[in-house]
């Protein structure tokens, strides 16, 4: 199965997640700010980053930036979420480098689609975005 490295700093947010995406399967890492979250990438292997946009000592978009820099990382996916409903955010986040962008509220759903989507075997995603 999948392992998913989860960036949230609220204290009942990232338990939250984490439970609901173990039950769904998936093997999660979790970390409270962007520096945490480099540290369990250097350990641990994973395959999808779901990271909250607001966090602090390092942001989602920065640790998004830095994930990018890095040529062992430029593939892997990265999911921002916020609640944050400007389109200059969304802009911002997209242009870093994101895969894709959530805003909250957000459904177990539309999360589980969204993981899913990018989790596809290679090429799957991009095919079905063109149709």
């Amino acid at each position: 199965m999948f392992t998913i490295l989860v960036v949230e700093d609220h204290p009942i947010m990232r338990p939250t997640l984490r439970d609901l995406l173990r039950l769904e399967g998936y093997t999660v890492v979790t970390a409270m700010h962007g520096f945490e979250a480099l540290d369990r990438l250097r350990v641990t292997p994973v395959d999808l980053v779901i990271t909250n946009f607001a966090l602090p000592e390092l942001d989602g978009l920065e640790l998004l930036k830095i994930i990018r820099a890095d040529v062992n990382y430029q593939n892997l996916p990265v999911l921002v979420f916020t609640a944050i409903a400007l389109p200059e955010v969304r802009g911002r986040v997209m242009a870093a480098g994101a895969n894709d962008f959530l805003l909250r509220p957000i459904t177990p759903q539309m999360l589980f689609e969204a993981i899913s989507y990018w989790l596809a075997p290679q090429g799957v995603g991009e095919m079905l975005a063109t149709g």
